[in-house]
Parts: structure tokens; C-alpha cells; sequence
């Protein structure tokens, strides 16, 4: 019995050091820039999702630095709480799912391919067609008809 006691004491006198206490206190703050919060914000917009991982990743801060702007945006209600996998959906995204400015899908669910490329032939087609003329005489052709051709003048000028 003793001997398990002194085991037991030994054990936790080593592992002390390297357990963090739970009364300790937690680290200090990591401070914030308003450029690294205006980044984050805009990244959570554009892609509708961010996670801490995703912003250290994609804008090249420390994970310290990603939580704490997670923490302030999801306080200052940028965005929502994270789902099951960590990643957290902006309040106010800048596109909604499916919708982005300039780009309209078409009406079936799956676009055909051969018909994208049937439409940019006929496109590329009316780009390198030459245009016929509208009218078939125009008012310089009609001004070089009605000018004397000197080879057709037969007459010899008098002196």
C-alpha cells in the first residue's frame, strides 16, 4: 500500500510541471488591428464561411490571432456560431448561395456543354464574318460615275 502511495505522489510531482493548472489564468490577450478585423469581415463575406483555420490559411495569420478575430467578429455579430465542423457562416454575405452578380445559369440544372460551345462558335462566328455593305451604291461610288473617264474621250480638244 505504501508503496502505491509513493508512486502515486512521485507520478504527480512530475507531471505537475507540465499540467497547466485550471485556476491559472487565462493567456494574455492577443492584440487586433482594425486591418486584420476589416480583412477578416471581408473574407467571411465573400466566402460565407470562416473558420480560424480558414483565416490563418487564406490571409496568413497566427491561429492565435485567427480565434481571436472569430471571437470579435461572432461578438460584434458579423457572424453566425460555428456549425458542427467548426465553420462559422456570415451574417450579411455579400453574394446569396447561387447568386452572383453578372452570371446567370441557365434554365435546366445541369448546363449541356455542347451547347455552350454551339454558342460561342455561332458568337466567334458573327465576330469574324465580314460585313457586307447595307446599300449597294454609295455616294462616293455615285460621285465616280458621273466623273469624265479621260481614256473613253475621243475628241481631240481644239486649239
Amino acid at each position: 500500500m505504501k508503496r502505491r502511495t509513493f508512486l502515486q505522489t512521485a507520478g504527480a510531482a512530475i507531471a505537475t510541471p507540465v499540467v497547466p493548472s485550471l485556476g491559472a489564468a487565462k493567456a494574455a490577450p492577443v492584440a487586433i488591428t482594425s486591418h486584420q478585423l476589416m480583412w477578416a469581415e471581408h473574407y467571411a463575406r465573400v466566402h460565407n464561411a470562416v473558420s480560424p483555420d480558414l483565416l490563418s490559411s487564406a490571409l496568413g495569420f497566427s491561429k492565435e490571432v485567427a480565434s481571436a478575430l472569430c471571437e470579435k467578429m461572432f461578438s460584434t455579430n458579423i457572424i453566425g456560431s460555428p456549425g458542427a465542423f467548426g465553420v462559422a457562416n456570415a451574417t450579411n454575405p455579400f453574394f446569396v448561395q447561387g447568386s452572383v452578380p453578372g452570371f446567370r445559369m441557365p434554365s435546366s440544372s445541369k448546363p449541356s456543354l455542347k451547347k455552350a460551345l454551339d454558342k460561342l462558335e455561332d458568337t466567334l462566328d458573327r465576330m469574324v464574318e465580314p460585313r457586307e455593305p447595307e446599300h449597294e451604291s454609295s455616294p462616293l461610288a455615285e460621285a465616280s460615275d458621273e466623273l469624265p473617264n479621260p481614256a473613253e474621250d475621243t475628241q481631240t480638244p481644239q486649239v
